[in-house]
């Protein structure tokens, strides 16, 4: 199998791996920032793909650019403010952003849209939510 290099995803993916690896959040920057870049030329194609939109807010709210992220994140849950997936990846954003409150209100709805508690264990982006009691619940469902 050969892997696509214009996969906004796959570049979002890396990114990941650098930003949760000790010592790498300078290529991390780098790759979220490509992802970025091919995220937004898909967008030039199709404005009104709901989860292009979330994962370009993902990657902005990784690279700490809270503005641009958070005008991403509304483009996205304007198209489908219901999609689980498009929910988790809010989450993140919000989580990402320091925001705890709006990322608990929306995990929620992701997990009652079925996401499982698994999935929010899992993602360290809500390393600083495990303390809080009403994320312990979600994670039972």
């Amino acid at each position: 199998m050969k892997l696509d290099p214009e996969d906004y995803p796959l570049w979002g993916n890396l990114g990941d791996a650098y930003y949760w690896s000790d010592g790498k959040r300078t290529e991390a920057r780098e790759a979220y920032g490509k992802a970025i870049r091919l995220g937004e030329e898909r967008l030039r194609v199709n404005p009104q793909d709901a989860e292009a939109l979330s994962y370009v807010a993902m990657y902005h709210a990784m690279r700490e650019e809270k503005a641009a992220a958070l005008k991403q994140l509304q483009a996205s849950l304007r198209i489908n403010d219901k999609s689980p997936d498009l929910l988790l990846n809010a989450g993140i954003v919000y989580a990402q952003l320091g925001d705890s409150k709006r990322a608990m209100e929306i995990l929620q709805r992701a997990v009652a849209g079925g996401v499982p508690g698994s999935s929010l264990r899992d993602t360290p982006n809500f390393n600083e939510l495990k303390d809080k009691a009403e994320f312990q619940k979600l994670l039972e469902r």
